[in-house]
């Protein structure tokens, strides 16, 4: 039972706001990892990692963004896919407090 609960969390976590690769995401291909200098790496969600060090993350989050909309076409109707790209996009603009 605790190698269950052990496969049950999470691998990776964002060092800035705490969560997790959601299902859909690939996150080998969206997270970043940078160095604190001192020896030590700390893992960014995408969203995490544009607003601490700049835009030239954006363009990598829209190509997730895409690939995301391709393999749900077919599966999840048009609407409920614009729909989420409208939330994820207002999500984005959200500031932490």
């Amino acid at each position: 039972m605790a190698a269950d609960e052990a496969r049950a969390e999470p691998v990776l976590s964002c060092a800035e706001c705490g969560r997790a690769p959601l299902l859909e995401e690939v996150a080998e291909e969206s997270w970043r990892a940078y160095s604190d200098g001192l020896g030590e790496l700390h893992v960014f969600c995408p969203e995490c990692a544009e607003r601490e060090f700049g835009a030239a993350l954006a363009p990598r989050r829209e190509q997730v963004l895409g690939n995301l909309k391709e393999r749900l076409l077919g599966v999840v109707p048009a609407a409920a896919i614009q729909h989420f790209a409208s939330v994820v996009e207002d999500l984005h603009d959200v500031q932490p407090v």
